[in-house]
């Protein structure tokens, strides 16, 4: 099993190979972190605010840096991943709609994404996409959905995926 990286562990659960038998791939990495990345920024941003009907939005900005492997080469590269979210409260539920930009160094790849973060009494549910290219024209796609129980931390759904949709050679 590959090593989750360092912003897994703001979840409020263990990550491990009985979730998904993806995790062992190069690359799932850059999923699992901005999972986790924003995924624990909306479970914070919902613990500290107080309920209220309609709040209206505010913008957040958060950042994740890690290593992780380039699936259309294998090679290692740094993954920057900065989200811009506004998020809304509706009394006691939360949305989180948020747009991304990720870099990568030195294989230069870049690109962008949108997530959606929603967390009412009976459902946390996380979902992104993005779609980064590089200077060649090698093209790469990740996508993520978590689900899970606010109430109890139960994990209801995880599936990501992180693909070279476009290799030139």
């Amino acid at each position: 099993m590959s090593t989750p990286s360092p912003a897994v562990s703001l979840l409020p659960v263990e990550w491990s190979a009985e979730m998904n038998g993806r995790t062992a791939r190069p690359g799932f990495r850059l999923l699992k972190g901005a999972a986790a990345a924003l995924g624990a920024a909306g479970l914070i941003v919902v613990g500290l605010a107080s309920p209220a009907a309609a709040d209206p939005p505010t913008v957040e900005y958060f950042s994740n840096t890690f290593p992780d492997v380039n699936p259309c080469t294998g090679e290692m590269h740094t993954v920057t991943i900065e989200l811009t979210e506004s998020q809304h409260f509706h009394g006691d539920n939360f949305i989180g709609t948020g747009r991304t930009t990720i870099t990568t160094e030195p294989t230069g790849f870049s690109g962008s994404g949108t997530t959606t973060v929603v967390e009412t009494e009976g459902a946390f549910v996380f979902r992104g996409v993005d779609i980064l290219s590089d200077p060649a024209g090698n093209r790469i796609m990740a996508s993520v959905i978590f689900v899970a129980n606010p109430s109890t931390g139960d994990i209801r759904v995880v599936d990501a995926d992180l693909t070279c949709v476009h290799s030139v050679d």
